[in-house]
Formats: C-alpha cells, structure tokens, sequence
C-alpha cells in the first residue's frame, strides 16, 4: 500500500475545509479524510484513477473525481454526499444555486437538483474548458479546435 498523503484548504464562506487524500490502491482508489473547521470529520473512500478537485461557492464546497460530485456537509450533523454521477470522467464542475454544469471527457452536461436537463456530445475528447462572461462554456477539444456553447435558457437561472 503506497501512502501518497497530502492536505488540502478551501475556504467557502466562513467555512474552512482540510481535505486528505491517501492512495489506497493506485491508481483505482483513494481515502479521503474531510476537517471541517478543525472540528469535524469524515472519512471515505472514492475512486482515483482521475486526481481530486474541489470546488467552493456561497453554499458550500464540494469535489469530484472520476464520475462523481461529493458535496461536503456544512456542520456536525451532515455528511459527505453523492450529489451528482454520471457515465464518463468528469474534467470540471461548476455550481450556481441548484444548477450544475459538469465537464465530461466529451460531453457538456447540465443538470438542476439532480435532474439533466441539457446535454451536448463532441466528437472528441475536451482538454480544456473555461467561461467566457455569464452563459458560455468554451471547450477545447483535443483535434486543436475550440467550442462556444450558451445553455438554453441560462438566464433564466432558478
């Protein structure tokens, strides 16, 4: 068993989050240890052939690898939960409100609570990904061409 551990911070709000990871049977897993505000905490395990991210916003904080999006309880009485999975990597994620825009090796997805609500498949495989101003995702596609993609009715954002 190789111990790759190492700690992370992310602050949301007034929120401080310490994340963990050890590789518990590389490159397929990992145990993930979670802190909140240096008095709680969770332990678990998640897939890990794709490395961690993490991502914060006004709600809270969040992660992903591989095909799932955990959110992080925001006090004792919470836990770790799989808010969102889906059937190929996921590259980025972004939260506004109850509104998700996931980032998948070659789909853009968008999903409300739970729910998909908008799909776009590409014919290759998404190396980069960024917004440009309030409701376009551009993708950069690994054929060197790059994508501009509006959501139907992103501004109508719930």
């Amino acid at each position: 068993m190789l111990d790759t551990s190492s700690e992370t911070v992310v602050v949301s709000g007034r929120r401080q989050f310490a994340i963990r990871v050890a590789a518990i049977e590389e490159p397929r897993s990992m145990r993930i240890t979670v802190v909140l505000d240096s008095r709680f905490e969770w332990t678990f395990d998640q897939s890990g052939w794709r490395p961690l991210a993490v991502g914060s916003d006004p709600q809270g904080a969040f992660l992903w690898s591989a095909r799932e999006v955990i959110t992080l309880p925001v006090d004792a009485t919470g836990e770790p939960v799989v808010a969102l999975s889906v059937d190929e990597d996921l590259l980025a994620v972004f939260r506004d409100g109850v509104e998700w825009s996931l980032v998948c090796e070659t789909s853009l997805r968008r999903v409300i609570g739970r729910e998909e609500v908008d799909r776009i498949d590409f014919d290759g495989v998404i190396e980069r990904c960024f917004w440009a101003g309030e409701d376009e995702i551009v993708v950069r596609l690994d054929d060197g061409s790059e994508r501009r993609t509006r959501w139907p009715g992103a501004g109508d954002r719930p």
